[in-house]
């Protein structure tokens, strides 16, 4: 039996398995479809039959970490910089012995001011604590309903003054909220919660933790009275109280592929090469936007004021345009001739933008550019395509992450970086 469904948002490019946050905001999404699921069930869609779209396994092999010049990548001109190296300090996740250390999902990391290594995994629920040397040191919070406790773990984060953050997303569980714990001993403190807006949408996960309070971002429900409209994510700073404050950025929302299923109800998947907005707050407590069809990244202060624009060019991929037979006119007319530009960008300690490309399955490796403040380039490295860098500390000459392994485990790896 066909499916059939309508592609929503703006038209698509891809995100990948490997792109974890953007697939769990996602399932929040379809969450909120399934709730309206009567009403689905009287909507009649317009578009593509979806009985063709699949997940494709991505094999994740990675092998090695190899250090380019910028003058050796994609024709560029080689900038006055030192060379970047990464050298692997630390790999935690692999089943190599019975007393290992495993993850299910990782879904989140930051790192606070005694290199205290905190990792947020989506299953089970859980927020693991490890030393730069691998040692397990505790967990933050635990699964439940009750204080410090959590339904779903979206992400962790560290404010300046140490104390931890863990998101819970929630899943259908009620209003999304952020649990506080003390930097010392990690014992719950308070929870902020934030309500439904019919502006903004719901909040689907957090973008960080300013000193005035923490920074949401939320998206547009879908429902069948606003399918095929334009949806967007909005970054908005919020007291402690969970109060919307002023809303930072608007960027067109993650493209879905939204239907009904006539057995199962309403169903959603992320649209092919659907491009994504990316949110970003600086050590420096400036606040970064950028929509990934282009490096076209706005910096800008918690007052909401424009500080400054990074812009840089990129060699445009074309989109090969072999579409399947079941995709009707009207759908392929809405795919556009590029891939996007980048995966998604992390701000270092320096307030360096390091962007990675978008590249995909068979590639085993990324390319990394490495932007100064103003924009100008300080280096180039490529690393394994699976590699998801959270914390750049380059006081330290630190950068941690995580990445899949060919097995498909999530592991997380430290590195050391030599500029």
């Amino acid at each position: 039996m066909h499916r059939l469904g309508i592609l929503v948002g703006p038209p698509p490019t891809s995100c990948r398995e490997e792109e974890s946050d953007a697939r769990i905001r996602f399932l929040l999404k379809l969450r909120h479809c399934a709730e309206k699921a009567p009403r689905l069930r009287e909507w009649r869609p317009i578009m593509a039959c979806a009985s063709g779209l699949r997940v494709i396994p991505v094999a994740l092999i990675v092998f090695f970490i190899t250090v380019l010049p910028s003058s050796t990548l994609f024709g560029q001109p080689r900038a006055e910089e030192a060379e970047i190296a990464f050298t692997e300090i630390l790999r935690l996740g692999e089943d190599t012995d019975e007393n290992a250390y495993l993850f299910g999902r990782i879904v989140g990391l930051a790192v606070d001011s005694k290199d205290r290594i905190l990792v947020a995994d989506l299953r089970p629920p859980s927020v693991a604590v490890f030393s730069l040397d691998g040692e397990w040191l505790g967990s933050v919070g635990g699964v439940g309903e009750g204080p410090g406790e959590f339904v779903t773990v979206g992400g962790v984060f560290v404010s300046p003054s140490d104390s931890v953050y863990v998101m819970d997303s929630r899943l259908g569980s009620g209003f999304p909220r952020l649990n506080v714990y003390d930097p010392t001993d990690f014992t719950y403190v308070r929870q902020s919660q934030f309500a439904y807006d019919e502006d903004w949408g719901i909040a689907t996960s957090a973008v960080g933790v300013s000193d005035h309070g923490p920074i949401m971002e939320y998206s547009t429900i879908v429902l069948p009275d606003n399918a095929g409209e334009p949806r967007h994510s909005y970054a908005v700073l919020t007291s402690w109280a969970g109060e919307r404050i002023r809303e930072l950025a608007r960027l067109p929302d993650l493209g879905l592929y939204i239907g009904l299923d006539p057995d199962r109800g309403p169903f959603a998947r992320e649209a092919e090469f659907a491009p994504n907005s990316v949110f970003e707050l600086s050590a420096s407590q400036l606040f970064y936007s950028g929509w990934n069809t282009e490096i076209d990244i706005l910096v800008t202060s918690l007052a909401g004021d424009s500080v400054r624009t990074i812009r840089r060019p990129h060699d445009r991929v074309p989109l090969k345009r072999n579409f399947p037979a079941w995709l009707e006119k009207e759908a392929r007319e809405m795919y556009p001739e590029f891939k996007p530009a980048y995966r998604y960008f992390v701000i270092d300690d320096q307030d360096n933008i390091w962007i990675k490309d978008y590249v995909e399955a068979p590639a085993s490796e990324a390319r990394w550019q490495v932007l100064d403040s103003e924009g100008r380039m300080i280096g180039q490295v490529l690393l394994p395509r699976t590699l998801r860098l959270y914390v750049i500390d380059t006081a330290n000459a630190l950068a941690y992450g995580t990445l899949r392994n060919e097995s498909g485990e999530y592991i997380l790896v430290v590195y050391s970086i030599d500029f």
